[in-house]
């Protein structure tokens, strides 16, 4: 009994602790860096570099541009294209929400 005690005991102060969360962390990184996955060569990913933060400006970029690079690359042949990206709601200009909007449905 004392030694359930005390292995509860030590469990909770290393939950408390962190240690616990820590140590999963541990064991999954060291699953997930051992598995494969194979590429698949007809997905791109294209992303916000800072090539691109020179080239058009600094962030944020306006919805429009959002909406204009969507169009492209539904124009060369995407057929998906996702937009990871956390926008709140332009109150000064509904229309670039509404035209943002509409490019992304478009490249549905």
């Amino acid at each position: 009994m004392l030694r359930v005690a005390l292995l509860l005991i030590i469990v909770g102060l290393l939950s408390v602790s962190g240690w616990l969360q820590r140590l999963d962390w541990l064991i999954y990184d060291g699953i997930v860096s051992r598995q494969f996955f194979p590429v698949d060569s007809d997905i791109v990913l294209v992303a916000i570099d800072d090539d691109s933060l020179r080239a058009i400006g600094k962030w944020p970029w306006t919805r429009e541009l959002h909406a204009e690079l969507i169009d492209r690359l539904s124009q060369v042949g995407s057929n998906v294209v996702a937009l990871d990206l956390l926008l709140e709601p332009d109150l000064d200009h509904p229309e670039a929400d509404k035209r943002l909007k509409s490019a992304y449905f478009y490249a549905r």
